[in-house]
């Protein structure tokens, strides 16, 4: 994941251990992912290629169905 503000990329297991993510909390997350590229961990961090460039041109939207 590349950390929004930052432009240094780095792995996912590295952003849990700095950020003190225990690994039962780790399975637990969701990941917004584009093929092999994590955009946003919801209440963590989003990724700097989520950045505007100018103005936005798209809306993204999505809704999490559970069985409950």
């Amino acid at each position: 994941i590349c950390v929004f503000g930052d432009n240094e990329e780095i792995r996912l297991k590295r952003f849990f251990s700095e950020r003190q993510i225990v690994e039962h909390t780790r399975d637990q997350l969701l990941l917004l992912a584009v093929e092999q590229t994590i955009l946003w961990i919801p209440g963590h961090v989003k990724s700097e290629q989520l950045r505007l460039q100018d103005r936005p041109t798209h809306v993204l939207s999505f809704e999490l169905l559970t069985d409950n």
